[in-house]
């Protein structure tokens, strides 16, 4: 299948203004899930985030005009092993995605590969819900290779992002360059013959 959900920028408000890394999703399991715990593996899947032009209810049903400039596969493809443990999925990224809420919304662009395996008739069910401030929608195919989308609405899986902060040039090396510039400055300013 091919997946494509849209995140509404307001939503990240607690991220800092330069932006923040993307380092791990979580999706939150239906309230109906009883046991525990699962694992579960999917053969080969792709996982892509990007800023998008498109307004939370007006993603196209082509899915290529939904991407951003900054369209970046933050998983995969791969096989990817879930692990359930408090009431939701977690995802760690192979590359964190820099995203800056004042670019635009966030895209999740999901594609299985390969879902084949044996069927497990306890896999949970991922909480979906529609947002009462309208900040999410998707749209999605059953055939990974689908370039046309075969249906959209305005539900949204329940998603939480795990950001870390861009790192600021450490103070060393801050003094590092000063003490290199102050040292440029003096040997310039040395009368000839004495440097």
């Amino acid at each position: 299948m091919r997946y494509q959900q849209i995140y509404r920028a307001s939503a990240f408000s607690a991220i800092d203004s330069g932006g923040e890394y993307i380092t791990r999703i979580a999706f939150g399991l239906d309230e109906s899930v009883t046991r525990p715990t699962y694992v579960w593996t999917i053969p080969n899947i792709q996982i892509s985030l990007s800023t998008t032009p498109s307004a939370v209810d007006s993603l196209s049903l082509d899915f290529a005009n939904n991407l951003g400039a900054k369209d970046t596969t933050v998983y995969g493809p791969g096989q990817l092993g879930f692990f359930t443990l408090g009431g939701r999925v977690e995802i760690s990224l192979n590359s964190p995605f820099l995203y800056n809420p004042a670019s635009g919304n966030l895209l999740l662009d999901v594609r299985v590969l390969d879902g084949t395996g044996p069927f497990d008739m306890f896999l949970p069910t991922l909480n979906a819900q529609n947002s009462p401030t309208d900040e999410v929608a998707r749209v999605y195919a059953t055939t990974v290779g689908a370039v046309t989308a075969t249906a959209s609405d305005s539900l949204g899986l329940f998603t939480v992002f795990d950001t870390r902060s861009v790192p600021e040039p450490s103070s060393d090396l801050l003094l590092l360059f000063g003490g290199i510039a102050f040292f440029s400055f003096i040997r310039a300013r040395s009368p000839e013959g004495t440097a």
